[in-house]
């Protein structure tokens, strides 16, 4: 459980390193695959795929990552949330790190679920691999 939270805390973190400095945007990414991509991570996620978020994972974070403490944590928020309905919004936000000026993308994909809202957030490196990755629960 304890390496859960620990996981968490890491791919949160990751993740707000990637959010944002809306003037600085680099053009490296496309808006449209983005989003296409991150959607179709959700429904693979909701279809019980948590694998295919585990592959695409950056190298670097891979290695401090399990693929058990992910699916533990993905489960655990599907369950809270209940089942899928749709995709409510995306919304893809590109920025640049803010020591290395990489190029950096974040992606939030509201869904509505039977128990409330559920987003999904995915930071990318240009290579599109994935550098952070979490989920939020908003009860109706």
């Amino acid at each position: 459980m304890h390496q859960s939270i620990k996981l968490l805390c890491v791919l949160l973190m990751v993740f707000l390193f990637t959010a944002c400095d809306a003037n600085k945007e680099p053009e490296v990414f496309d808006q449209a695959e983005l989003t296409e991509l991150s959607e179709s991570f959700v429904q693979e996620i909701n279809s019980g795929n948590i694998s295919i978020i585990y592959d695409r994972i950056e190298k670097e974070l891979k290695k401090i990552t399990r693929i058990e403490d992910l699916e533990f944590y993905v489960q655990e928020s599907l369950e809270h949330a209940g089942k899928f309905e749709e995709i409510v919004n995306t919304r893809v936000t590109l920025s640049k790190h803010p020591l290395t000026e990489a190029p950096l993308a974040g992606v939030v994909v509201a869904t509505r679920r039977e128990n409330g809202t559920l987003l999904y957030n995915f930071g990318y490196n240009e290579n599109l691999d994935i550098t952070g990755f979490s989920l939020t629960f908003q009860l109706r």
